[in-house]
């Protein structure tokens, strides 16, 4: 997202690109009862890809989730 960022200079062009690629971003179910349900993964709206880009840091947990298998 960030070198597609630099390359094409606005986030509408990053929307798009998205779009086209089908990439999917997480983003929380409201209606999920178990938390396993919480997070689905849909294509991205405009909002959700400027904060992605503005505010990196909100959207750090939801990438590294899961990558380890056990707590350290």
């Amino acid at each position: 997202m960030f070198r597609k960022f630099a390359e094409l200079q606005t986030i509408r062009q990053v929307l798009v690109w998205c779009r086209q690629e089908k990439i999917l971003l997480p983003t929380l179910a409201q209606n999920a009862r178990a938390a396993a349900e919480r997070i689905t993964w849909r294509l991205p709206v405009y909002p959700t890809v400027h904060h992605m880009l503005t505010k990196p840091g909100l959207f750090a947990g939801a990438y590294a989730f899961g990558r380890r298998t056990a707590p350290p």
